[in-house]
């Protein structure tokens, strides 16, 4: 502890402030400066005050550093789970397609564009694609949708996350997407959700949004993870993660949910191959939103010829 005389010669609110930590209550304080008790209790709260004001500053400067993405517009294809170069081209081709005939030029990817084996904390059954592969085969794939699309939104996966967190965060997805992303038509965000507002209004007169989101969560019934989000978030959520392809209203019967399998190859997807099990079967599939209604496509649901 500081030596009595050293707080007392160190002016009238310091010396005060030092005399407080140091243990002596405020009738103490005030007789040994020679000062009205009321004048102690002052410069304390004025003290206090002060400090609050600093501390609120420095909590309110801590953010993620970046705001999700707020979309708008009616016309959307909504892809998921692309886990390149895992990637089912044949059903990327027809995605496309249905995007050309019915003249939407805007992309989302909600999630695990990347699949990053390389970086799995999962020991791997067989060596996984390198990143360089996988790295190289995105650009040439980033490059052809832009052949078509004037906007690419990328929100984060779990599979897209791997590199950074194998790193401990020491990378940023600057350093995962700036090697190839040079075009100001991609949007990437660091977080696993994005929100479209449409010209569409729901029952109770507000705007129709959709959330399109990667969820941690993940469920063997299908559906059921966007029933569930739908009505906590109070919004028509679109999901991708779970690799199945479900469209319903939510429980509330306030909202929508459609859940998108993803633009993968199950082939591909080693631990699906390997062993037996009895996990929901993988049902890749992609959606769109026209006029702000919602439509998913897949093989063997999807008569191509009438979207193409």
């Amino acid at each position: 502890m500081p030596h009595i005389e050293t707080m007392l010669a160190q002016g009238e609110e310091q010396s005060v402030i030092a005399l407080q930590k140091a243990g002596f209550e405020l009738k103490q304080i005030a007789k040994m400066l020679h000062i009205p008790l009321g004048q102690v209790r002052y410069i304390l709260l004025e003290h206090n005050q002060r400090i609050g004001g600093d501390i609120a500053d420095m909590l309110n400067g801590i953010t993620l550093g970046c705001e999700p993405m707020r979309l708008s517009g009616d016309n959307w294809i909504v892809t998921c789970d692309w886990h390149v170069p895992q990637t089912d081209w044949s059903l990327v081709q027809h995605m496309v397609a249905v995007a050309k005939h019915h003249n939407v030029k805007r992309l989302i990817v909600a999630g695990d564009w990347f699949d990053q084996g390389q970086f799995s904390y999962y020991p791997n059954d067989i060596p996984p694609v390198p990143w360089a592969v996988e790295r190289d085969a995105s650009q040439m794939i980033i490059d052809w949708l832009l052949g078509w699309f004037d906007e690419i939104v990328i929100t984060m996966g779990n599979h897209d996350r791997r590199l950074i967190r194998w790193a401990d965060a020491a990378l940023d997805i600057k350093d995962l997407w700036g090697e190839f992303i040079t075009s100001p038509k991609v949007h990437i965000s660091q977080y696993g959700w994005c929100t479209i507002q449409t010209s569409r209004t729901r029952d109770n007169g507000l705007p129709l949004v959709w959330r399109a989101t990667h969820p941690k969560n993940y469920s063997q019934i299908r559906g059921k993870v966007g029933n569930d989000l739908a009505d906590l978030y109070d919004a028509s959520v679109i999901t991708g993660h779970e690799h199945h392809t479900a469209l319903g209203k939510s429980k509330s019967g306030r909202h929508w949910y459609m859940s998108l399998g993803g633009l993968y190859d199950p082939a591909k997807i080693v631990y699906t191959q390997l062993d037996d099990g009895l996990s929901t079967k993988m049902s890749p599939s992609f959606g769109m939103l026209l006029g702000g209604y919602p439509y998913v496509f897949a093989e063997g649901l999807t008569e191509w010829e009438r979207w193409e």
